[in-house]
């Protein structure tokens, strides 16, 4: 009898040891039963893939790792993150028509776009339909386009911090000369530029668009340096231009800095030694490096993995614009993308990649649609790598220095502001 009862004793250990063992277990995560749609457009093709092919791979890394960990949470069912692209080649008529066949036809929650120049042809058709256009460049928004909005603020508003940054940095700069692509994008980094060299004591000595069928930049950069200028910002510029310009200084004996909107440091330092980059400053700061938050370390490892000596620091940027409108649906428990959105612009201190974020611009866009981080961060080169350098709060220089801001928009007439009387 005794044995009997230490044998059923013992089964009875073995069944609950089992059973404990099955619960410690990694349970799967749970499936989608869902699916939401996140639209992404821009130039696949020509010189602004440069920009575009980085993005788009950080949007895959996130929607991968968010689809493995059970998909978003919204109203309390799992939704599965489909990725929705098409290349409307920068051209406003281009981009409308990606626009009507992702939100009539594949039923998007929102379009994350390259925008700029193709946000006039879109903004109209985007209020219609009361879906938002996270865009990535600010300079067509308007209160005529309520739906224009930008998540993942950088671009082209950092460039008021880079002067500063870079003159105190370096005493010995007080010259500037600013250069880049005669097309929208270059007209929008020219206004911000100029601005913040201005706003921090420099003089522009070199002012001039180039025309974007360049063949040879070697008569543009000798014409810059012949302004003796302490540094080159070449503002937007696409990656090939940027390139090109850089290589020719080099060539033609410049020995001051470089600003651009983002350093593409690969194929750079193909062309010029790192010795030559050093103090370069750009916009777009390493979400895996000092200052990024919410995993930005662990996408760039993936990144890294994936596509081994192909990272730039902007490949963040829809990623950025992806994660907080998904942060928008899950918060407001809805797919809805007018509901979403409603939701998304009635908060503050909306979590970034960089910390808390509020909404700006109404002085200059004429409506507050620009999400911004009350810290910023810019990327300065040190030994041939990008390295986050903390500075400041573009808020804080944007309240300071908004009239400076409207008179080169005045100027140009460029932006909301510029166009006003």
């Amino acid at each position: 009898m005794k044995l009997k009862s230490m044998v059923i004793a013992g089964l009875i250990l073995i069944v609950a040891l089992s059973l404990a063992f099955a619960c410690a277990k990694p349970q799967p995560a749970p499936s989608p039963s869902k699916v939401v749609k996140i639209g992404q457009s821009g130039p696949l093709s020509g010189p602004g893939a440069a920009w575009i092919t980085p993005s788009l791979r950080g949007t895959e890394i996130w929607a991968a790792k968010v689809n493995a960990a059970g998909g978003l949470n919204i109203g309390g069912e799992r939704y599965k993150v489909e990725l929705v692209t098409y290349d409307d080649k920068a051209q406003g008529a281009e981009a409308l028509a990606v626009a009507r066949k992702m939100i009539l036809e594949d039923k998007v929650t929102a379009i994350i776009s390259f925008g700029g120049p193709t946000d006039p042809a879109t903004g109209p058709f985007h209020n219609e339909m009361k879906v938002p256009r996270l865009s990535w460049d600010t300079v067509s928004f308007s209160p005529n386009y309520p739906y224009l909005v930008a998540l993942n603020q950088i671009y082209p508003e950092l460039y008021g911090l880079v002067g500063s940054y870079m003159t105190k940095a370096n005493s010995g700069i007080k010259r500037v000369a600013f250069t880049s692509q005669d097309d929208g994008f270059g007209w929008g980094s020219r206004v911000f530029t100029l601005a913040g060299w201005e706003s921090a004591g420099a003089e522009i000595v070199y002012d001039k668009f180039y025309p974007l069928e360049i063949a040879d930049f070697a008569p543009v950069v000798s014409a810059i340096l012949a302004t003796k200028p302490d540094v080159i910002d070449v503002g937007a510029s696409y990656a090939p231009f940027k390139i090109s310009i850089f290589e020719q200084a080099y060539l033609q004996g410049y020995k001051g800095k470089g600003a651009s909107s983002s350093w593409f440091i690969p194929d750079l330092l193909q062309k010029v030694p790192a010795s030559f980059m050093e103090g370069g400053v750009a916009l777009y700061a390493d979400i895996g490096g000092p200052g990024g938050q919410l995993g930005g370390k662990e996408w760039k490892d993936e990144y890294e993995r994936r596509w081994a000596g192909e990272y730039v620091t902007d490949a963040m940027l829809y990623r950025e614009s992806a994660m907080i409108w998904a942060w928008a649906m899950e918060q407001a428990g809805t797919t809805n993308p007018e509901k979403a959105f409603a939701f998304l612009k009635s908060q503050s201190g909306v979590p970034t990649s960089w910390g808390p974020a509020d909404w700006i611009g109404k002085e200059i866009y004429g409506v507050d649609n620009v999400l911004f981080p009350r810290q910023s961060y810019i990327v300065e080169i040190k030994n041939g790598v990008m390295t986050n350098v903390p500075a400041g709060s573009f808020t804080d220089w944007y309240k300071k220095n908004n009239a400076i801001l409207a008179k080169y928009a005045k100027a140009a007439g460029q932006l909301w502001v510029g166009t006003q009387k």
